[in-house]
């Protein structure tokens, strides 16, 4: 998001990323970003400690960020 933004400053081209809707659209970029976050960790650590490692302090609050983004 950071390239595209600055793409967009220096490029004569129409913006990839509307100035209007910048705030929503970097939002959604956020959400996005730590819903794949969450997910990446949660598919590593179920590889390396099984399924049992959802139960955990830290299994819980991903499940929490994915179910409160989807």
């Amino acid at each position: 998001m950071l390239i595209a933004v600055s793409l967009d400053s220096v490029s004569p081209n129409p913006p990839m990323l509307p100035a209007a809707n910048l705030a929503e659209v970097l939002h959604l970029a956020g959400l996005g970003q730590n819903l794949m976050d969450a997910a990446f960790t949660t598919v590593i650590a179920r590889k390396h400690y099984g399924n049992e490692i959802d139960e955990s302090e830290l299994g819980q609050r991903r499940s929490r960020a994915i179910h409160g983004v989807v």
